[in-house]
């Protein structure tokens, strides 16, 4: 092997150890301080009943964690669907007919409202989920590896020479997930648990029971629990073992046997001594316990009657009412209940036929290849696929409306043609000479009187004379247009005042 030059400063990157790695090698040198001592009071073994505790608060902070994410997922899962959904709706309202769109913007204005509840609800649930979960795995951490170090820790003869003691001479090392289940629970997230966790019960929590034990040979032979000045600790701690702990503070290691910390006061405003690892974990879980979880009702087209009476559904239709009444023509005092029933329907039958079946059969445009297609809705299914045929709808409409908007300024525009006259005014004209433009004398019979002229028709010239009003101290300009009239088959010259 070529030896390295004294002036090579360069320095070979150290090898990295995973976490499971460090419990190992924990676990190994935990192993060596197992030895025969016959002469102190501590070097006592962790009791089952000790691992028993520690074991159920960190499967319900792993369980937490799982949780956590689980909600957050379902919340999402929720939206995600509900997105598409109100995107189907979009499209659909945009391409239907005039009378089957105020429904569907019912619907519309329903899924969205339910939308924007659902991302509120999980923004706050995400926001105490993540602290909730960082303080839980990592209270669970501490506890997780304290009982893999103890449950290791054995001499050669690991009936008498051990640091956990679960039942008889067994050391505890391959029974543990058997006589303690709670042990057993790992960290991985497999999507199978998709509730919140319930908060852990500290203030009812089993605390009887020894925390430590003598085994029935060589008492006190476990090292990790040893305070004597000649073993592994420093000799101030030795001396009093106020800082000496494992599992981040519960089982605690003192000059006599070890002791374990209560954990009842939690979530009291004063938790006393109560690691404050617990008492974190139990602040974040408790905010994050409090927090809307994803409904089991699910807001889709085959399930209608099951949210039907949905609050925001009402208010949907509430929102609408007025409008929605006076499009339908609905009587005076319709509820906003017959209303929704008129528009959606009241059972799943009945939404189906009024809003689903003909939803599916709406035409819309879709691009393939270098040609634009039509298409019915039912046919699209993707997110994409909707946003397409949705955004080429909506162009369609906005020029639509700009043509309507252009041909309505070009009326207002052009001159407005005499109001059509009826039977009472033409007889407040009277008689004789004002008996004209619209209507006629009726000679015929004893009833003589002032009639509407079925056959009139205003002069060519009577709409330029109303253009060419003057306002009021506008210069006058003085030009005339010499234009045609044809009366009783003569022809003659008028001058027609065009501008004034």
């Amino acid at each position: 092997m070529q030896q390295r030059r004294i002036n090579d400063t360069t320095k070979p990157k150290p090898p990295t150890i995973s976490v499971r790695c460090n419990t190992l090698i924990s676990a190994v040198i935990a192993a060596l301080l197992v030895i025969t001592k016959t002469e102190g009071t501590a070097g006592n073994a962790m009791s089952k009943a000790a691992a028993t505790r520690l074991c159920k608060l960190s499967q319900n902070y792993i369980k937490t964690t799982k949780g956590a994410i689980g909600a957050v997922k379902q919340w999402e899962k929720k939206i995600t669907n509900l997105q598409l959904l109100h995107l189907r709706l979009q499209t659909a309202a945009c391409a239907a007919p005039m009378a089957e769109q105020p429904a569907l913007n019912v619907l519309v204005t329903f899924v969205g409202n339910k939308i924007n509840s659902y991302v509120n609800k999980l923004t706050a649930m995400t926001q105490k989920a993540i602290p909730a979960a960082a303080a839980s795995m990592y209270a669970a951490g501490h506890i997780k590896q304290t009982i893999d170090v103890f449950a290791a820790a054995k001499g050669g003869d690991a009936s008498t020479r051990f640091c956990l003691h679960l039942t008889g001479t067994d050391s505890g090392a391959g029974q543990l997930n058997t006589l303690i289940p709670e042990c057993s629970e790992e960290v991985n997230f497999d999507g199978t648990q998709t509730k919140l966790e319930p908060e852990f019960d500290y203030a009812n929590s089993d605390e009887s029971g020894a925390v430590h034990t003598t085994q029935n040979t060589n008492a006190q032979s476990c090292q990790l629990t040893d305070t004597g000045s000649s073993k592994g600790y420093t000799a101030g701690a030795a001396t009093d073992g106020t800082g000496i702990s494992w599992a981040g503070g519960l089982f605690k290691v003192s000059t006599g046997s070890p002791t374990m910390t209560s954990i009842h006061q939690a979530k009291a405003n004063n938790a006393g001594p109560t690691p404050p690892i617990v008492v974190i974990a139990a602040k974040h879980n408790a905010e994050l316990a409090a927090c809307e979880q994803a409904p089991e009702i699910v807001v889709d087209h085959g399930n209608f009657e099951s949210w039907k009476a949905d609050a925001d559904l009402q208010q949907s239709v509430e929102a609408a009412h007025l409008a929605q009444a006076q499009i339908t023509k609905l009587p005076a005092g319709t509820t906003k209940d017959e209303l929704r029933k008129k528009l959606v329907g009241d059972t799943q039958a009945e939404f189906n036929s009024k809003i689903w079946d003909k939803l599916k059969e709406y035409s819309v445009e879709k691009s393939s290849a270098d040609e634009i297609q039509t298409k019915t809705l039912k046919e699209l299914s993707t997110k994409t696929e909707l946003e397409e045929a949705l955004a080429r709808c909506q162009q369609k409409r906005r020029q639509e409306t700009t043509k309507l908007i252009e041909e309505a300024k070009i009326r207002k525009q052009m001159p407005k043609e005499k109001q059509t006259e009826r039977d009472e005014t033409c007889e407040k004209k009277g008689t004789g000479y004002n008996c004209k433009e619209g209507c006629k004398w009726d000679s015929d019979g004893g009833n003589k009187k002032c009639v509407v002229d079925p056959d009139y028709k205003p002069p060519r010239g009577e709409g330029a004379k109303k253009m060419g009003r003057k306002k009021r101290n506008a210069p006058i300009i003085k030009k005339r247009k010499i234009a045609l009239e044809i009366t009783s088959g003569n022809v003659m010259l008028s001058k027609i005042p065009v501008f004034l």
